[in-house]
């Protein structure tokens, strides 16, 4: 369907076409083995971290220590909503190593 869609482009010769399509296919497919299951990690580790602040949130009204919790989930929640994601990820990919903590990639994006 796309080389179809390539050679009908006024510029584009069969041979092109075909260049285009080696080149683009195995580079999706790259994409795609890493967009996933980063895309389903995130997913899990952001229920999991808001399952846990609404458990804390609704739970009734407890003493000082949850008086505390409280105040500090409220914190992070404002900061983590008032942020651009890509805010975020700059921190942890930039900010983090300027602190000498060291992260690969992938679990960085997880964590921003």
């Amino acid at each position: 369907m796309l080389n179809n869609f390539l050679q009908n482009l006024p510029f584009m010769t069969p041979q092109r076409a075909q260049l285009v399509m080696d080149a683009f296919v195995p580079l999706v497919k790259s994409g795609f083995m890493v967009s996933v299951p980063l895309a389903l990690a995130s997913f899990v580790f952001g229920m999991m971290i808001a399952t846990a602040v609404a458990l804390v949130r609704v739970m009734p009204r407890g003493g000082w220590l949850h008086r505390m919790v409280l105040a500090i989930l409220k914190v992070y929640i404002s900061i983590i909503r008032g942020t651009p994601m890509v805010v975020q990820l700059a921190i942890v990919f930039y900010g983090l190593p300027a602190m000498n903590v060291f992260i690969d990639p992938i679990p960085a994006a997880i964590i921003g």
